[in-house]
């Protein structure tokens, strides 16, 4: 047996740490009469200028993050990321925040930004993209309407409105031709590519292609930019590298590539007709959400779908005072109906206007919403695998001098840090200047002390470790340091409250899976009824590691066993029963019998879609479903068939086998339960989707995942249940598309000997 107490690196808290501990406490910075009533409330100055807030309201429930930035502060800069540097490469926020960690330049928070198409390419921004000096996209072509962009001037003005962008090729005095920008598969036109595709360009499609040099720094809007020939490509492929351009031409533009010969100088003018300065930072989204100081959601103008618009999601969004200087960067988490529910744009419309903004839009949102703030991600994304792959994202820079040390913080910055009887956390201790820029406090001048009512503390230099005592109590753990020469001293303070735990609660309960499998795990702790926030330290997990492995997040299969899986939380734990390839399966939908159900659903070609049974495709048995789909513009796509199949007794997860077609549409059906409470069961990892194609791969639903609809927000399902239909959507404009799936063998899966009938809930 395996003994593992989870000593990584901790996760940042939740909000309802310091919401449940803290009432009563709680600043409120608003009237009640709002539309949104706050309960709690807490800042933190993070950098210059800079302030973190947090807030928890009950009417939803709804957790809101906001980095409040005054731009006009000593060394404070706004930076845009992209990826990992190149253009068709995606990165979490966390991921693009320490790529672009350096010294004399430190990240203080930010946020996801633009939304992206992954066809022809992968995460390509679909809105013009400026950053460091350079203009990268341009609004992409499938777009129907100017959507809007959020852009800071020369002068430093912020400046967000639907915007148009053309690129111009201009030779000496003759006429100017309209050219592309960095994009991969074209067949008309040309093209103009920059060094941030980072990668080998095909030069062989093109009737001609010119190697050119940048003459001028910057290549951004509304400022031309020159370039000079240096000499035709001969070559299959060329790679740029900084300060050089490539200008490819196809067949119909060779009137204009015949008369450059190299030396000949090219004007390059990226024109934005809606703003008359030059650009130099530039991120899109939309739509806009204010407008000179009046709540405006624009879907309309911008050809958004209404219910994009209405329907409550994750939101990211970002909005500059009436006095032009001070920025909001926002996120609202949502699809968790017990932490958080999400805003419709409207909602979020008049947050914004209550924050004091002058102008809003929004930015990408659901599994996409994220905010990074000195490291750590502050929000809970709501994809179940954590945070997403974005395309790029919006920082917030401190090019402040360093000082000397003025603050220490103790993390994790809970202002009252709830401890389960018995167990040990880790605090690290943290210097700060007076920029709030942070400072290696040097080894041996820290020191720690803790009441003795709350435990004992072992230390190492900026990190301890608190044993929390076996009985409830209040305390104190005190951090100090002072300075070798001057003799100045600094102290943090951390308020500790040890807890009782009355609960603990695990999802799922029981686990199956196969060998080399890994299964989301969750641990919640409650003491009354207040829910505990756990970190990876408060657990420890205890296992046979020949059989299973086991962290706060997941566990893995091994090799065929049926085993336990013990969590313990101080005096407190929880057996877990773990089955590795023991799993009874039965088929409850074979799919081999002629279909006559009428698709339904929202965006999409009702003439081009259909469903058959089809008896020569099909991975078992004597047929499968073929389900032929065509999604439509204008909104979320939703294209569903009734299947009314009844669940017996408690599965652990529904498995399926889907024939991919790699559109990357999602694959999900919509669960009853027993008291007619209806559920969202996902087959598919939301952002990612249907990825494979032209092969069979086996796909699972845990039931423990079911996500309760907005209907009855909080439900646990009660066994037996019905699957009512299956559907496949897609939210992304970019990634409508038409295709085919194949469906076979839908089976429930049970653990061993599993009653056949329960009606109890899921916990």
């Amino acid at each position: 047996m395996m003994r593992m107490r989870l000593l990584t690196r901790c996760l940042p808290a939740f909000a309802l740490a310091w919401l449940t501990a803290n009432l009563g406490e709680a600043s409120l910075a608003r009237s009640e009469s709002e539309r949104l009533p706050e309960i709690a409330h807490r800042e933190e100055r993070v950098g210059p200028g800079s302030t973190h807030i947090q807030e928890f309201h009950s009417s939803g429930p709804l957790l809101i993050n906001i980095l409040k930035v005054d731009l006009s502060s000593t060394g404070v800069k706004l930076r845009a990321a992209k990826g990992k540097g190149s253009l068709f490469t995606g990165a979490t926020v966390l991921d693009m925040v320490r790529r672009m960690e350096r010294a004399g330049q430190t990240v203080v928070g930010g946020v996801n930004a633009d939304f992206w198409t992954n066809s022809p390419r992968m995460f390509v921004p679909v809105n013009l993209f400026v950053s460091e000096g350079m203009t990268h996209t341009l609004p992409h072509q499938k777009l129907k309407a100017p959507r809007a962009v959020f852009c800071i001037t020369e002068s430093g003005k912020v400046v967000m409105t639907p915007m148009q962008a053309k690129l111009e090729v201009r030779a000496g005095k003759s006429r100017a031709i309209e050219c592309k920008l960095n994009e991969w598969v074209t067949s008309r036109g040309a093209v103009l590519f920059t060094p941030i595709v980072g990668e080998p360009i095909p030069t062989k499609r093109f009737s001609k292609a010119l190697l050119l040099e940048q003459m001028t720094p910057e290549f951004v809007p509304n400022r031309p930019a020159r370039a000079r020939v240096l000499r035709a490509v001969e070559g299959t492929t060329v790679s740029l590298t900084s300060g050089t351009l490539l200008l490819a031409f196809h067949r119909d533009q060779l009137s204009f590539a015949r008369e450059l010969r190299p030396g000949s100088e090219l004007a390059l003018h990226v024109r934005v007709p809606q703003v008359a300065e030059p650009l130099k930072l530039c991120l899109g989204g939309g739509p806009m959400l204010i407008k000179n100081g009046r709540v405006y959601v624009d879907w309309k103008e911008e050809k958004i779908l209404r219910s994009f618009s209405a329907d409550r999601h994750p939101r990211t969004a970002i909005g500059i005072g009436e006095d032009g200087r001070t920025l909001y960067l926002v996120t609202v988490d949502g699809r968790q109906p017990l932490r958080s529910i999400g805003m419709g744009l409207y909602e979020l419309a008049l947050f914004m206007k209550s924050l004091g903004c002058r102008d809003a839009m929004n930015f990408d949102g659901g599994g996409s919403t994220t905010m990074v703030v000195r490291g750590e991600v502050v929000n809970k994304p709501s994809d179940r695998l954590g945070p997403r792959t974005v395309t790029n994202a919006l920082l917030v820079i401190s090019e402040a001098k360093p000082g000397s040390l003025a603050y220490l913080k103790i993390y994790p910055t809970d202002e009252l840090l709830l401890v389960p009887a018995g167990a040990t956390v880790e605090l690290k201790c943290r210097g700060f200047d007076q920029n709030y820029s942070p400072l290696k406090i040097a080894d041996g001048l820290l020191t720690w002390t803790a009441d003795s009512a709350v435990g004992n503390l072992v230390t190492s230099g900026s990190i301890c470790l608190l044993r929390a005592t076996d009985s409830p109590a209040d305390g104190e753990v005190v951090a100090t340091t002072c300075t070798t020469t001057t003799q100045e001293c600094a102290t943090a303070r951390k308020r500790i409250r040890v807890v009782r735990i009355d609960k603990l609660e695990v999802e799922p309960e029981v686990v199956v899976v196969q060998s080399r499998e890994c299964v989301p795990f969750e641990i919640r702790a409650q003491s009354g009824s207040v829910e505990v926030p756990l970190r990876p330290e408060m657990v420890e997990l205890l296992f046979d590691e020949k059989k299973v492995t086991a962290t706060l997040n997941q566990v893995c299969g091994v090799t065929t066993a049926a085993t336990t899986l013990i969590a313990r939380v101080g005096k407190v734990e929880s057996r877990i029963p773990c089955y590795v390839n023991l799993v009874e399966s039965r088929i409850v939908e074979s799919f081999d019998s002629p279909v006559t159900a009428t698709v339904y659903g929202t965006r999409f070609d009702k003439r081009k879609t259909a469903l058959v049974c089809d008896p020569k495709r099909a991975h078992s048995g004597s047929g499968c479903l073929a389900f032929r789909y065509a999604m439509t513009r204008g909104g979320i796509s939703k294209i569903a068939f009734p299947l009314n199949v009844r669940i017996p007794g408690r599965p652990a997860r529904l498995g399926m086998w889907i024939y991919g077609d790699g559109k990357e549409a999602w694959v999900r059906g919509e669960v009853e339960d027993a008291v007619g409470n209806r559920f969202l069961l996902d087959f598919t990892d939301g952002s990612t989707g249907v990825y494979w194609k032209k092969e069979w791969r086996r796909v699972v639903a845990p039931l423990h995942k079911l996500v309760p609809r907005p209907q009855n927000p909080g439900a646990k399902p009660q066994f037996p249940i019905t699957l009512r239909e299956l559907y496949v959507a897609q939210d992304q404009e970019a990634l409508k598309a038409q295709g085919e799936l194949l469906f076979d063998e839908l089976c429930a899966e049970y653990p061993p000997n599993s009653a056949a009938d329960s009606t109890s809930p899921v916990h």
